[in-house]
């Protein structure tokens, strides 16, 4: 027998629907499975994910886990729901077949079932092998004394809404306090590439759409940023339209030949005209 590995892990704005769905789509392949692992580990986390370890007795290659996994419905829900959200398919679906070694075995039955706050379902594994495999692992992993700590999460723009949310409400912090960016940090989430406009305009957006849960002030606060920024990027817009006005009828008052010059610039302003800058 082999045992094979299946990680569904979405993007952490589309957690909260997409791993119950993916839970759902998975339950008639376990009813025909002799022997599995499932679990949904970080559970209620934003970057909530599950692990399916089953046995196989006729799976012998990595592309053959993807077909028993991949049916007529999970092919529907990646076609229709993955393709358009914030869930890139090729990182969010993983298939791994494990070593045929009795050693990586146990070490990824203590892998799926390492949190002590998660609950896997499980079929043809006792409750006392699960224990020793997580031991197991652990173990493992202390002997790796040698290796680099990858613990820390580099949050990317389009994942620092999820997650400020999330721990603002799990820590009982508000959004606008300056305390959680830190609590976040102690809690090894790195902001290393947000850059301070990105983080500000974030900070606003997400103190106006919780209005009910922000003091009047700091709603207050973030309603004018937010409409500064607009003010600015109509400065900019602005200069710039005035300034193609300004070279269209200069180049009006000249005898030119250059007739697709003149133009390109009227062309400029009338798309400026439509608001395409």
């Amino acid at each position: 027998m082999r045992y094979c590995l299946f990680t569904f892990n979405p993007h952490p704005s589309d957690t909260k629907e997409f791993v119950q769905e993916m839970q759902s789509l998975l339950q008639p392949i376990l009813k025909r499975l002799d022997q599995y692992i499932f679990v949904r580990e970080k559970k209620g986390k934003p970057e909530e994910h599950i692990h399916l370890l089953f046995g196989s007795e006729s799976i012998s290659e990595k592309d053959k886990i993807k077909q028993k996994i991949e049916n007529k419905g999970i092919k529907s829900f990646i076609q229709n729901r993955v393709k358009d959200s914030n869930t890139d398919y090729k990182h969010c679906f993983d298939y791994l077949l494990v070593p045929n070694t009795q050693e990586d075995e146990m070490y990824y039955v203590g892998y799926v079932c390492k949190e002590v706050d998660c609950v896997p379902h499980t079929k043809g594994y006792s409750q006392d092998y699960i224990t020793l495999c997580v031991a197991y692992y652990n173990t493992v992993k202390r002997n790796q004394t040698n290796k680099i700590d990858n613990s820390w999460k580099h949050l990317k723009p389009n994942e620092l809404h999820s997650y400020m949310e999330h721990y603002s409400k799990e820590l009982d912090i508000p959004l606008h306090d300056p305390t959680l960016v830190v609590e976040m940090k102690s809690k090894k989430i790195s902001f290393n590439q947000i850059t301070a406009k990105q983080m500000r305009i974030t900070k606003d957006e997400l103190v106006i759409a919780n209005k009910d849960k922000v003091s009047e002030f700091s709603y207050n606060v973030s309603v004018n940023s937010a409409k500064e920024d607009e003010n600015q990027d109509g400065f900019y817009y602005k200069l710039l339209y005035n300034q193609l006005v300004e070279s269209c009828r200069a180049i009006d008052k000249e005898d030119i030949s250059d007739k697709d010059k003149l133009q390109k610039i009227k062309n400029e302003v009338m798309f400026c005209d439509l608001g395409g800058v």
